[in-house]
Order: structure tokens, then sequence, then C-alpha cells
């Protein structure tokens, strides 16, 4: 099928909408035929979508309606905000309660009780996370049911992060907001809408449905505060609210209090007893968290025995009678309009997505509260500035970077330091390439994907405990986690996606000398890594050695670290050791390739030594890298500190969800290691090279430039 259009806006989105629908659109020229089995399709209900319209009947062809979903954005659309869902109704559209839409026939047919289930776990996510349309609220703006702060599955303060999205500026909670939240009398909303904005037409309002709003709700609730909640979109254009148009006018809006700031809606919603609205959708937000709606018009939501309704809607009663409902439940509701609706779209892999997915996609976004009003990064190269940046906008409220330790700490100041630097230093933020960090060398100046950002230690360090040591020793494990780690295992295995991503997939022909195969894998000597992992192996050379000698007639393979290769890092060994310790070397072939076919793998501390478990080799370690000591490696130098057995989907899951954190670069979004390991595989392998003088200062520069904006 393919779709038509005569708007450029709709054009403007084609990518987006031919991934959503998987349909290919086109531009409608003036005389031109359409083509068999095509579809035309307008944004909502706007004038400009008559002239297609009429076409469409004109041809006896499908005419599609398309609007935003209800989750519909991370960030907002007037700032830049990455769409997350569409919808498509073929027979109306949802907001107009003129004419029978789509989703009123989902609301109203009956559903089985896996999707009643699905809903009802749809919507304490929404609660628990603060998922709105716009979901573009920052610092401060988070919450929960009971005090004002909203929890992740690790209990931790969270808000949407602002270091990608240009989001609503809400440092901290308003005065007016303190004010109306301080006392103990009952409080209303009202929610202002936009004037003139089709919704209202749609649901059979008026302004006058505004002004009988107002007023029921003073007669209905006499003791309580009156709150007007402004529509967003007045905050970022010349549009104008009804309500608040009318406030320097109107007797009846005279003590009105006006909540003009970018308070995040279920935060604000939380706050009062009841909800007065037209058509808004913060009315189906507040049925979400259990507040009673007013409705003044006849939004999607209303008419179905959820809401106390001023209007009547026929046709959805007999909807209802049809399949013997007296009313529709909550679950029911949200499966249809938030389910079974909408089209959903993941933006980081440009994909369609459930409506779960985005949620996780939001999730991410949401970053540990601001602890400290000024963090201290000591020691950071120019070009690791621009992405130091963003990765640790959320720790604190003003970043400095400096050449060397301040003198002197304020109680709200901190450092942070790169890997192991100052290793006397206790109290300090270590940060570390993340375990899958980009598509090419961070020695070649590649920007890093992921980030392990580390209160405690540092993951390599073994003579001290780390985060994510804490976590593979303490953190609780169930089913669904095991679930999701044998999921990511199986991603591994079958993207062959590494830390770095480099070298070219050539077949690996094993020697066929009958000899046991014995892979030893290179690092970089003298890297932090092997000084403080590996107590007693510190060099390639010594591992070779030591290898050849408890594997005197094995056949051994020696893989050269990519940065040695290169000739960015010292890590060579001397021509008697290669000539007694190494029976093949390999250069220009992956690990991946590998695998399949050696019988172990010897590692001080590389991370190849955790690919190759994922793999499922035998690994040997020399060092005490952060995956041995669990139950998975054998161990010449085992690790004191690590007294539990893990899995291998545990150690995955943990490793890889809970200690980095990972963003997708061009869309500037966080997002899970799943997604990254795809947008990974989806890439061409870099070459091992080293970059010349030019072209690493071309680098340099872009990224001077870059941290200089």
């Amino acid at each position: 099928m393919i779709l038509y259009t005569n708007s450029k806006g709709i054009l403007a989105k084609k990518y987006y909408i031919q991934s959503i629908l998987n349909m290919e659109l086109r531009y409608l020229k003036k005389q031109q035929t359409p083509d068999k089995n095509s579809v035309f399709i307008g944004w909502g209900q706007k004038d400009n979508t008559r002239k297609i319209k009429s076409i469409a009947e004109k041809w006896s062809a499908p005419y599609w309606q398309l609007e935003d979903g209800f989750i519909g954005y991370i960030g907002h659309p007037g700032r830049t905000g990455k769409a997350v869902s569409l919808i498509a109704d073929p027979i109306g559209i949802y907001y107009d309660a003129r004419q029978p839409s789509q989703l009123e026939n989902l609301i109203a047919s009956p559903i089985d009780r896996q999707l009643i289930e699905r809903a009802e776990h749809l919507i304490k996510n929404i609660v628990r996370l603060g998922i709105t349309k716009y979901n573009c609220y920052a610092q401060d703006s988070t919450f929960d049911n009971d005090n004002s702060i909203i929890c992740n599955s690790d209990n931790a303060s969270i808000y949407l992060s602002t270091n990608t999205q240009p989001l609503i500026n809400d440092s901290s909670p308003s005065h007016n907001f303190i004010s109306f939240v301080s006392d103990s009398k009952p409080r209303i909303l009202l929610v202002d809408q936009v004037l003139g904005d089709l919704s209202i037409q749609g649901a059979m309002a008026s302004e006058d449905d505004f002004l009988a709003m107002v007023v029921a709700a003073r007669r209905n609730h006499p003791n309580a505060r009156i709150l007007l909640r402004t529509h967003p979109d007045t905050r970022f254009s010349k549009k104008r609210g009804v309500l608040a148009s009318l406030v320097n006018r109107e007797p009846i809006l005279a003590e009105v209090e006006v909540v003009s700031d970018s308070i995040h809606p279920h935060k604000l919603l939380n706050t009062v007893d009841a909800v007065y609205t037209v058509s808004s959708q913060v009315g189906f937000e507040a049925l979400l968290l259990g507040k009673k709606v007013y409705c003044f018009g006849m939004p999607f939501y209303a008419g179905w025995g959820l809401t106390h309704d001023s209007k009547k809607c026929a046709r959805r009663q007999e909807a209802m009678s049809v399949y013997g409902f007296s009313s529709i439940s909550l679950p029911q509701l949200v499966a249809a309009a938030l389910i079974r609706y909408p089209y959903y779209f993941d933006p980081i892999l440009e994909k369609c997505c459930e409506v779960e997915d985005v949620i996780d996609i939001i999730a991410h976004q949401q970053v540990e509260a601001t602890r400290w009003r000024r963090l201290y990064l000591v020691g950071f190269s120019l070009w690791k500035r621009s992405f130091m940046r963003t990765f640790c906008a959320h720790l604190a409220k003003e970043l400095c970077f400096v050449s060397s330790l301040p003198p002197h700490l304020k109680d709200d100041e901190h450092v942070l330091v790169w890997g192991n630097s100052y290793p006397e230093l206790q109290s300090v933020i270590r940060v570390e390439d993340g375990f899958i960090r980009s598509n090419g060398l961070g020695s070649n100046f590649c920007r890093p994907s992921s980030l392990c950002i580390d209160p405690v230690g540092i993951y390599f360090n073994s003579f001290r405990p780390s985060k994510l040591e804490q976590l593979l020793n303490t953190y609780p494990l169930d089913n669904k986690i095991l679930i999701r780690g044998n999921a990511l295992l199986r991603l591994l295995r079958t993207s062959r996606v590494s830390k770095y991503n480099v070298g070219v997939s050539h077949e690996f022909h094993p020697p066929q000398d009958g000899r046991e195969l014995v892979l030893v894998v290179g690092q970089v000597d003298g890297d932090a890594s092997i000084l403080y992992g590996s107590p007693f192996i510190r060099s390639n050379e010594q591992l070779l050695w030591a290898v050849r000698k408890t594997k005197p007639n094995a056949h051994i393979l020696f893989k050269p670290h990519p940065d040695v290769i290169s000739g960015n890092r010292k890590g060579a060994v001397s021509a008697k050791c290669q000539s007694q310790c190494v029976d093949s070397l390999v250069i220009d072939i992956e690990l991946a390739s590998l695998y399949p076919h050696i019988d172990e793998l010897h590692t001080m501390t590389s991370l190849s030594g955790f690919e190759a478990l994922v793999q499922g080799v035998n690994v040997i370690t020399w060092g005490q890298p952060f995956y041995s000591g669990w139950g998975l490696t054998q161990d010449i130098y085992p690790p004191t500190r690590r007294q539990r057995t893990l899995t291998l989907s545990a150690l995955v899951y943990i490793t890889l969800t809970k200690y980095p954190r990972y963003i997708d670069w061009k869309t500037g979004l966080w997002c899970s290691s799943e997604q990254l390991i795809h947008l990974m595989a989806g890439q061409n392998k870099t070459p091992v090279v080293g970059l010349n003088r030019w072209r690493r200062w071309r680098i340099k520069f872009n990224y001077l430039f870059q941290s200089l904006k």
C-alpha cells in the first residue's frame, strides 16, 4: 500500500511515518493519478486536510487521520523532542466525539485477561515512572504518590536528564507550588487548554463550558483552594489559554490560583483531590493516578462510567450495551488507548516497537538527582571533555575541568577522576570506559558510547571494592532478571559485538596438529587494569611464559592488543618469547572468529575473557578481573572478597545493565545495553590501524570545538 499526502509538514516526517506504518509515503502532485491500494492521510482535522480528504472520497480510497499518541514525545515537540508514537485512525479521530473513531470501537470491545493484566502492569509503570504526554520535565519535577519523590527499582531519586534533550527548566519548585501544598485545605485542579484547540470543539464544548467548569468546582467544593493549571504550549509560543486569558476579566476567576510553572503533571495531580477538565489529556492521567475526574466536554475517556460527565454521548452508551457493559474498567480503557490504538516508535533503533519499549526508553532518560553543587573533573584531556560533560551533567549543577586537585573541598563539592588516577584518594568518583564501548579504538579518539561511573572504586582495581563488585556480590536475582540475562547472552552470541568492534571478520582455519589449542590475549603493558588487577603476572611476556610452562604441549595462539597492533600503545614481546611461547600469531582476525575453535583462553585481566565466557569458552585468569571469582572461571590467583557463585546470565545482566550508562550519540538519548548492541551490530567494523598526525590533530580540534560550545 502507498500513503499519499499533500502536506509538506507530514512529508517532513516521511522517514518516521514510513518506519512506523511500514508503508511508502509519497507527495500527491496536482493531476496525479494515485496507485491502486492507495491510502490518503492528513494530520488530525486541520483546515488543510479537507482537500486530501475530498481526493480520497473522489477515488473511493481509505482516508486516515494521523495524530500524536498519548505518550507522545521524549522532550517537548516545540523544543526538538523525539516523537515516539503515532495514531493512524481510518474511521475518525479520538478527540472528535461528534463522530465515531477507531478508539471508541476498541474501548467498547471485550478483551482477554492477558491484555487486562498487561494494561494493569502498564498503569503501574506509568505511575511509578511518571510517564506523560510530553516527557520533558527536568530536575525536581519527579514525585511519588506520598512524598513527591519518584523511585526506580533501586529506590534512587531520579529525574529526566537534561543532557540530551532540551527539557523544560524546573530546577527548583516554585514558591507558588510550595505555598499551595503547605496547608491542609482541599485542593481542586482546573485544567486549562489552548484557545481554539480542535479538541475543544471536537469534545462538543466551547468557552462557556470552561466557565461552567469553574462554577461547578466552586459549588461542589466550597472550602477548597481552586488551582488553574496552564497548558505547557502557552509557555513556549504565542498560544493563549482559554481560562488564562479570562483571569483578569471574569469575577468567577478572581480567587483562582494560577499554576503556570513547569511542574510535572503527576506531581501536581498528586497534590489535589479532584480534577476538572473540558477535554485535556491531563484528565486521563488523573484517572491513572486514581483521582476523581469531572469532564465538561466529551474527551475520549469520558462517557464510559469512569468520569463525572456534564455531557452525554449516546453512541458510547449504545456501544457498551452491545457487549453488555454498564461501564468500562480503567484497564480496558488503557488497553485500548495505550496498547491497541497507537503505533510506537523506537527513535534509537528507528523501528516500530511496543508501548513497553517506549516506556523503557523514557525510563533510561531518568537519572539520579543532582547530589553536588560543584564537581571537579581532574586531569581530563580536551577531547574527553566533550563527552564527559554529557555523561556527568546530572551529577552536579556545575562541572569544572581542572588540571590538579583543588586544595580544599566544601561540603557540596566533589572530585571525579579517570580510572585509577590519584590512587591514594579514597573518596572520589571514578570513571572508565564501558564494556561495549564504540565502533573503533579509544586511542584513535573514537568517542565512547558507554561509561562506568563508580563512586566506590573502579571495576579493574581488585585491591579495593567497586560498585560493580558490590552489585555482583549482593544484587537480588529473580527469574525475570535471569530471563533478561539469558536474552542478553543470546544477543551477544549472535551479534558478535565486543568492546571496540574492530578487526576484520576473516574465517579462521585452526591448526591441524592435534594439539590443544590455547588462546593468549595480549594487553597494553603498564595498563592500569594490569597494575591494579593482576598482582603477579604483569606483562604480555610474563603471561606467555607462564602459559607455556603450564601448557608445554599446547598450540598457543597469541593475539596482541589492538592498541599495540596500531602502534598507539606498548605491549610487544621479545623475539625469544615469541619463538618459544607462540606457535601462531593472530593479527587481523577478530576474537569472535577464534572462540569456536579454541579449547581455552588465558588472560591477565582482559575484557576478552568476559566476552569468551559469553561465547562458552573455558577461561583461565592470571589476574583478578571483575568476572573472576564467581565460579565461572579458573582463577590462578583467586580474589578473596568474592564469595558468591553466579550463573553466567546473572553475571551478564548485572555487568551490562546495572553498572555502565549507555548513550546513542545520533539521537542524544540514553539507551539500554541491548539497544547499543543492536546499533553496533548494524555498523561496519573499523580496521585496526593508527591515525596519522594530521588526522589525530583534526579530531582533537573537532572535540575542542565541541567542548567550547
